[in-house]
């Protein structure tokens, strides 16, 4: 009983272990404090802008369009008192799927987006530039949205006398 205890503890042990990594990672980008913090590749990043030893600005990077999966097992097996033999398995499957409604309004809203505030906390844009092109790109998001909604009524449209036609 005891090595079956025994077995089972050290399979639930390596295993956990083996599933975790560290959360994130920061590298220094410049003296002042400023930072990029790194994820695994199911998060990607973000670029922490400080100023005077505190953090003024912050871009998120947009997450991937990754899916990843991966198993860690571990057998073991252990002999007890008399020739008995005690063995454990252990398995854990981790799964990412990619986030539904990624289309290329959402792509180009998001690279767009992160792209703007990069510029911004690379000093390369002033604030006031930053605020009049985030509002231009939102109403670009907002003239393809109807557009593609148009095309999508349309379809419907025709897709519906078609089966009023039959």
């Amino acid at each position: 009983m005891r090595n079956l205890v025994l077995v089972s503890s050290l399979a639930l042990v390596l295993s956990g272990c083996a599933s975790f990594s560290p959360l994130v990672t920061q590298k220094p980008v410049a003296a002042n404090g400023s930072a990029w913090l790194t994820y695994d590749a199911s998060r990607r990043g973000t670029l922490l802008v400080s100023e005077n030893g505190k953090i003024v600005r912050s871009c998120a990077e947009p997450a991937p369009d990754a899916v990843y999966s991966f198993a860690n097992s571990l057998k073991a097996s252990a002999g007890g008192a008399g020739g008995s033999t005690t063995s454990g398995e252990a398995t854990v499957n981790a799964t990412a799927l990619a986030l539904a409604g990624r289309d290329n309004l959402v792509l180009l809203a998001r690279e767009a987006l992160f792209r703007l505030c990069e510029a911004r906390a690379n000093g390369d844009i002033s604030d006031k530039r930053y605020a009049d092109i985030f509002q231009d790109v939102l109403q670009q998001i907002k003239e393809i949205a109807a557009a593609e909604k148009a095309k999508s009524d349309a379809i419907r449209s025709v897709a519906e006398a078609a089966i009023q036609a039959k």
